[in-house]
């Protein structure tokens, strides 16, 4: 995978690109160029709210769409509660 930050606010916001694969004549494993952005604010009770957006897919991306919706909801996901549980 390649990126490139297009946006960086410490400690409120990131956003890169999201860009790898090569197209094929199968027409699987074709150009994925998205756009991943972080977004951090606190609560009123002075927790902290993650709002993670993976933006920019196509038609042709269903396939990379569903699994990588898949790793941010489940594994990244609980590599960030893992590490929101060994600061508190």
């Amino acid at each position: 995978m390649h990126c490139e930050v297009y946006e960086v606010d410490v400690p409120k916001k990131l956003v890169y690109s999201w860009a790898g694969g090569a197209d094929n004549k199968t027409g699987y494993g074709s150009r994925l160029d998205t756009l991943v952005s972080w977004t951090l604010t606190q609560t009123a009770d002075g927790g902290t709210h993650v709002r993670l957006v993976h933006s920019g897919f196509t038609d042709k991306d269903s396939f990379a769409f569903e699994t990588m919706g898949k790793g941010w909801r489940g594994k990244i996901a609980e590599q960030l509660a893992n590490v929101v549980a060994s600061l508190t």
